[in-house]
């Protein structure tokens, strides 16, 4: 790539590795793929203690960790440091593209200072709904005026139909097919199959919908093995995940002939 072909992209978010989700994972790839394609790419977020990908650079600062924004008064002294700070970053960087990521989480600050820096500083701004929970923009959707609105899937962008009132662009996230595909054909070996979900229990990681279709596969008189995943670490402001994973405990109580005393969460667990 060229030089006149390179350009000077920031990426925006709350959290980056080693902090594990989804949104987190998929910056980590994207920075280094972008570096590597002969773009300068530098990732600004709130981790304390980020892990580096490849030779791109990564910025901590602390008026995007979670745990400090949520303990503290957030003010106008909040919004004129981001302004500052932010500011300083992205014009000393000259960058021409600031790709945020969920800034429509948690505090509304840090989408209305970028909203005002894209005037005053002339770049590019989008940013990606990965998923629509919770939303502090709602009832100022700066976004809106940006370059670019995309949402990972239909059950993000109909979220934020039905919470925003708009629904971005529906962009899809890549798949490695070089290191995630079927080897063989599912069912097709002697041994108990094993069905993994592998993410948090979230409402848009569809979980309620693998448990169902474990009962179906149940009902249909095949084993298995069913294997769902879960962390404890994850910002619930408003107890909406907890009440999700109750209503996984009880879908699978629900489904189940073990009984009540089948515990879904802290464990991997065996299939009905």
């Amino acid at each position: 790539m060229s030089d006149a072909a390179a350009l000077r992209v920031a990426h925006i978010h709350w959290a980056f590795p080693p902090t594990t989700g989804g949104v987190e994972s998929h910056l980590f790839d994207l920075a280094r793929l972008q570096n590597d394609a002969g773009h300068n790419v530098t990732v600004i977020t709130g981790e304390p203690d980020p892990t580096r990908t490849g030779d791109c650079e990564v910025i901590s600062t602390p008026l995007l960790r979670l745990d400090l924004i949520r303990n503290s008064v957030v003010d106008l002294t909040y919004a004129d440091a981001l302004r500052v700070t932010l500011g300083a970053m992205l014009a000393d960087r000259d960058v021409e593209i600031v790709h945020a990521h969920d800034l429509h989480h948690f505090t509304p600050e840090p989408a209305i200072v970028l909203t005002e820096l894209r005037e005053s500083l002339g770049f590019a701004l989008h940013h990606t709904f990965h998923e629509t929970w919770p939303d502090v923009l709602a009832d100022h959707p700066v976004y809106r005026e940006w370059d670019g609105n995309y949402a990972v899937s239909k059950f993000v962008r109909r979220g934020c139909g039905r919470r925003l009132g708009f629904e971005p662009r529906l962009f899809h996230l890549a798949v490695d097919t070089m290191v995630f595909h079927a080897e063989r054909p599912a069912f097709a070996t002697n041994g108990l199959p094993v069905i993994l979900h592998p993410a948090r229990l979230l409402p848009w990681k569809g979980v309620h919908l693998t448990v169902r279709m474990a009962a179906m596969l149940r009902d249909r008189g095949l084993p298995f093995r069913l294997i769902l995943t879960d962390t404890q670490r994850i910002a619930d402001w408003n107890v909406e995940l907890d009440d999700y994973r109750r209503q996984i405990t009880e879908l699978i109580e629900a489904y189940s002939s073990v009984g009540p005393e089948w515990s879904l969460l802290g464990r991997q667990q065996e299939g009905f």
